[in-house]
């Protein structure tokens, strides 16, 4: 396992619910993590001197689960930072599509990645009993993942492939 760096970044208590951002940097890249509040979190706590920024949220977070369709409920999503960073102004946020959806399976009683991408299925094999574990986990396997599709990108913007 690697060592990765977690870096408290903000708190969006504008509205319900409160979301936390995070940054994973791990050797190549960083990515943020947008998640609900949870009973099993720790405090969260910024950084002295942390300044509040914008940031793109999706609505997954806001919107209640029609019990019908039985969707499970969105606890976090995880981004490449650089595909999602924050602004200073509304009219200059990018809100990117994150790469995997966390969720509560009340089915199972357990938290679930779900891959947002084709290509990224490997992520849909991680269930775990706490939101943190699962995002850990689901950020161990994106991580190499994410690393093969860059080096793939870059090796064809090169013309190293056809």
């Amino acid at each position: 396992m690697q060592a990765i760096n977690v870096v408290n970044e903000d708190i969006l208590d504008e509205q319900e619910p409160i979301i936390y951002v995070q940054r994973y940097h791990y050797p190549a890249r960083v990515y943020q993590v947008q998640r609900k509040a949870t009973g099993e979190d720790a405090p969260f706590t910024l950084p002295e001197g942390a300044k509040r920024s914008i940031w793109g949220v999706i609505n997954y977070f806001s919107e209640e689960p029609d019990p019908e369709d039985e969707m499970p409920t969105v606890f976090a999503v995880i981004y490449l930072d650089e595909e999602n960073p924050p602004a200073t102004r509304e009219s200059d946020l990018a809100v990117a599509e994150p790469y995997c959806n966390i969720v509560f399976d009340s089915e199972i009683q357990q938290y679930r990645a779900e891959a947002c991408y084709k290509g990224y299925e490997a992520l849909d094999s991680v269930t775990t009993p706490t939101l943190q574990t699962t995002i850990q986990q689901a950020l161990e396997i994106l991580d190499p993942l994410v690393t093969a599709e860059k080096a793939q990108e870059a090796r064809k913007f090169n013309g190293m492939e056809a």
